[in-house]
């Protein structure tokens, strides 16, 4: 039997500016298929949540581990906080 690959924690975002935007990541991986996994991230800036759908972004874990993602949806939505579902590519980073 094999099990999903999970992570749940800080992480960060590789802005185009340089900047790095820090997010709390719920990812997983599905088994056996090792380029596909998906998850959802809170970022504290709501309006870069919704500007960001559509594109693409990196992610970066605390162990050093980085993918990339393309940004869905976002989920839910506070005055100062959003829920942004993603879809990874490549390799996962955890």
């Amino acid at each position: 039997m094999t099990h999903s690959a999970t992570y749940l924690g800080p992480a960060v975002v590789a802005l185009s500016d340089g900047r790095e935007l820090p997010v709390q990541a719920e990812l997983l991986s599905t088994p056996g298929t090792p380029a596909d996994w998906r998850g959802t991230l809170i970022v504290d800036d709501g309006q870069w949540a919704f500007d960001a759908i559509g594109s693409n972004w990196s992610l970066r874990l605390p162990d050093g581990g980085c993918g990339e993602f393309l940004a869905r949806e976002v989920l839910d939505a506070l005055a100062t906080s959003a829920v942004l579902r993603i879809s990874g590519s490549g390799p996962a980073p955890f």
